[in-house]
């Protein structure tokens, strides 16, 4: 029994599988929308609308199909059953990654998460994860499931770390950028000095006049 689950395929070969999800309550039934889907025209899903892989299926999916011509698929029961058959043939990149959610339509009482557009009640639990189950997003959102807001780093995918020293780098940067600006502008502003006025000083400037001694007294001659 499951509330949702994720399932991924990328080049698998030679594989025969099935798979049966159950929901919780009886009330509930299943939501099924891809994320990816690449198949080989050997390669084939089948979806039944059931507790086995058997009589008529829900859908065939293979190389005709596309995310845009598949869309949403909704069982009518609480049940469903996954059956994945490929050849030996195909690129790696061949596969499929599927969203399988239980809900409750929107005529039931939600004591959970009730979805934005479609008003499918979901498990509480499905929000926040990180995981598009409603279709809408509105199991992701801040205002309505209450998510936490995404981090700087998680918006442009790298560490904290790294954004720290991203962000330590640019501050220095923008510093050093500005010390330069201010010493250039303080450079350019500066005033400059006019040579010749130094030189007229320099002309200007009197040296001063030798000391002179004075005249030595004469000793009288008249004799008494």
């Amino acid at each position: 029994m499951i509330e949702g689950a994720v399932l991924t395929s990328r080049g698998e070969r030679n594989l025969k599988c099935a798979v049966t999800f159950q929901t919780d309550s009886i009330l509930q039934r299943f939501m099924l929308r891809f994320e990816r889907l690449q198949l080989d025209c050997n390669d084939h899903l089948f979806i039944y609308d059931g507790a086995y892989a058997m009589g008529t299926y829900k859908a065939d999916l293979s190389c005709r199909n596309t995310l845009a011509n598949v869309g949403t698929i909704y069982t009518q029961t609480n049940h469903v059953t996954l059956r994945y058959v490929t050849d030996q043939w195909g690129p790696k990149e061949n596969g499929f990654k599927l969203l399988i959610t239980a809900f409750k339509d929107k005529k039931h009482t939600c004591l959970h998460f009730r979805c934005e557009t479609t008003n499918f009640c979901v498990d509480r639990e499905l929000t926040c994860d990180g995981v598009n189950h409603c279709g809408d997003g509105s199991d992701e959102s801040t205002s309505l499931a209450l998510c936490p807001s995404t981090s700087l780093g998680e918006i442009l995918g790298i560490s904290g770390a790294l954004l720290v020293t991203i962000i330590a780098s640019a501050a220095f940067l923008c510093c050093a950028c500005g010390v330069t600006i201010v010493v250039w502008v303080y450079r350019g502003t500066a005033p400059c000095r006019d040579p010749r006025r130094r030189r007229r000083s320099q002309l200007i400037r009197e040296e001063p006049a030798p000391c002179r001694r004075p005249p030595p007294r004469r000793r009288s001659s008249l004799i008494r």
